[in-house]
């Protein structure tokens, strides 16, 4: 199957803005992107380890937890519109309480 990138000759893709984490590993190249930061069902910064030694490239994913109450607080002393719905979809119903 040819893809968007198949012409290309780089090992890897990396890429973002896009909320899930994505891990596509094929023949080449490789596709990765760690996910988001803070839309999440769990206050956590995602990020990826990768190491590149000739041509073998390893990923490892790991994630950095934080405090987000005051952030999550934010929604209602502003009073965001459709917060409710907003801290369901995008922060997996989490509560600064």
């Amino acid at each position: 199957m040819k893809t968007l990138f198949s012409t290309n000759q780089e090992d890897a893709i990396f890429f973002g803005h896009h909320h899930p984490l994505h891990y596509y590993k094929g023949e080449k190249p490789l596709f990765e992107n760690p996910g988001s930061l803070g839309c999440t069902f769990e206050p956590s910064a995602p990020y990826a380890i990768v190491n590149i030694e000739s041509s073998r490239i390893e990923v490892v994913f790991e994630k950095a937890i934080y405090d987000n109450r005051t952030f999550l607080l934010s929604y209602e002393k502003l009073q965001v519109s459709d917060r409710e719905f907003i801290l369901s979809v995008f922060h997996g119903n989490q509560s600064w309480k």
